[in-house]
């Protein structure tokens, strides 16, 4: 059994083509999914996108079982679509090539930095892309990636506009740079200037960090749309955003110059004041403020502004989901933020969960959980053992409904013991940072109506921990022998194995929790008894 790796194009296949809950893939070339991306740019700066995935006959027959009408599989593809301005031309199965084939149009794709100069910037990392062909007509690249089944090829093909010179590839910025002059002319004007500016209906407190990361694009804040439908060029084009009363101004986003028939699309991922976020108690209204300033034709400097209200959900609310619950059609769809979610609560950093994992370790006398395998069991027996000396037990949560959107009170692993009860989440949030402070690799199997922890032992081993048994007499094999139950159950229908270090290193960062005293175990009563031996070896004796 294996899990997804969460890198960017990884992302975009498992997010677009797996959440039917396909999580086992068949090894060797022939079982290599294709990826094929093309751009045809037109003279603005738009797309053409052509995307095509090409599937051994096995996967391509489970693909189309699951989505059936291929614009079911462009909804998948939404969440990756970040906040650009796309629309969605076509969608098809291709049965004969055993291959699917999306067309999409996005706006501003390309975006000037000078008179007739362009540049297009990849989100893919510096370095990650190979540049096969940089002609003056087209730019072929090759991006080699891992993903779930093994080593990940694809072409990325950007067919430059008609005129286009001096083509060139920045591979330090990952950013291609092209000259061309958009077509002479009156245009029809529809209105002088379009601009539009929506919100996110809500922003997640505990997803601070990744709200601030642009390259989790689907967490954006804000984004404003504006057209230039002159027939004449617009210059000095500027846009910042404030989220007001938690962040500070965004520095400006400039194009120099704004063509006729160009779109320019700006995004918002503000630098949120954590510790005011930390110490809401519950939701509230706040604003987000753009401010846009243009040059016109005539020399006239345009300066404007708009704001829109959305939700500030307090550090512990969360929903799953950007579709509202009318709209989610899947599970997977009503639960898509659920993989990053959960591992952004599992703060093994913090100080709370350090001390817990000094002290389990005295309990198991076993340094060396992460190297040592029977070490690493005994750590989680311990754990196991002080939940149950200290009474930690399972509780259930009501829902939480946020502008049509379902979600849940989460807790970290130090509320988990501050209030010594949490949900099936919770508990599996408090094993993951548990096992995660001592180096051992955590994971949060996750299924309709339920959530279980799973920790891998320096062997490889995976232990998956049914946590919810706890306070009802059961030890800690009877937790691994009902959660490999569990998880050969989750496999048959949907379902997210959630790879917390992986999440992680994708972008999924804890917020910094404000500090606790020293004797934050001591103050609540907490008793740490040396590690009983396990009840086979003690009938033994």
């Amino acid at each position: 059994m294996r899990t997804f790796k969460f890198t960017r194009i990884a992302w975009i296949i498992w997010t677009a083509l797996f959440l039917a809950g396909s999580t086992v893939l068949a090894e060797g070339p022939q079982s290599r999914v294709q990826y094929h991306d093309r751009y045809d740019l037109d003279q603005v700066g738009n797309a053409k996108i052509t995307r095509t995935f090409q599937f051994p006959p096995a996967i391509y027959a489970k693909v189309k079982k699951d989505y059936q009408d291929p614009m079911m599989l462009l909804r998948s593809m939404s969440s990756v679509i970040d906040w650009h301005e796309i629309t969605v031309v076509d969608g098809r199965f291709e049965d004969g090539q055993c291959r699917v084939v999306l067309e999409l149009f996005q706006k501003g794709i390309a975006r000037t930095s000078g008179p007739n100069r362009w540049e297009i910037k990849s989100k893919s990392k510096p370095g990650s892309m190979e540049l096969i062909t940089c002609l003056s007509d087209r730019v072929v690249f090759h991006v080699a990636d891992q993903s779930e089944w093994g080593p990940l090829s694809a072409t990325v093909f950007v067919s430059m506009c008609p005129g286009s010179s001096e083509v060139e590839f920045d591979k330090e910025q990952a950013t291609i740079r092209y000259t061309a002059a958009p077509e002479e002319g009156t245009r029809k004007v529809e209105s002088a200037i379009q601009w539009k500016m929506e919100t996110t209906p809500q922003l997640m407190s505990s997803m601070a960090k990744i709200h601030s990361n642009e390259e989790m694009g689907m967490f954006w804040t804000a984004r404003s749309v504006f057209t230039n439908n002159e027939d004449k060029p617009v210059t000095k084009f500027r846009v910042r955003y404030q989220l007001e009363g938690f962040s500070g101004w965004s520095p400006w986003k400039r194009s120099p110059i704004v063509y006729p028939g160009q779109t320019v699309v700006e995004a918002f991922f503000p630098i949120l004041d954590i510790d005011k976020l930390t110490k809401l108690d519950g939701s509230r209204s706040a604003s987000v403020i753009a401010e846009y300033q243009y040059v016109n034709a005539d020399g006239e400097t345009i300066e404007l502004a708009d704001s829109k209200n959305l939700t500030v959900l307090a550090r512990n609310e969360v929903i799953f989901s950007r579709h509202s619950d009318q709209n989610a059609v899947t599970w997977h769809e009503a639960n898509e933020y659920l993989p990053i979610l959960v591992a952004s609560f599992c703060n093994s950093n913090d100080p709370v969960i350090q001390q817990l994992a000094g002290r389990i370790s005295g309990m198991a006398s076993g340094p060396a959980a992460s190297l040592d395998s029977e070490d690493a069991v005994n750590y989680l027996r311990a754990i196991w053992q002080f939940m149950e000396d200290n009474k930690v037990a399972y509780q259930t949560s009501p829902t939480l409904k946020v502008n049509q959107r379902f979600g849940q009170h989460v807790k970290y692993g130090r509320d988990v013991l501050s209030n010594r009860a949490g949900t099936c989440i919770d508990l599996a949030i408090f094993w993951a940072s548990a096992a995660k402070a001592v180096g051992l690799k955590s994971f949060i199997v996750i299924v309709p109506g339920h959530a279980f922890p799973m920790v891998e032992l320096p062997n490889g081993n995976r232990v998956p921990i049914e946590s919810t048994l706890l306070g009802k007499g059961a030890t800690i094999d009877d937790a691994a022998k009902k959660g490999n139950e569990q998880l050969e159950k989750a496999m048959q229908g949907p379902h997210y194995i959630v790879d917390v270090n992986e999440m992680e290193n994708f972008g999924a960062r804890s917020i910094d929790l404000e500090r606790v005293s020293e004797d934050f175990f001591d103050s609540l009563k907490y008793k740490f008894n040396p590690l009983a031996a396990p009840a086979a070896e003690q009938k033994g004796r």
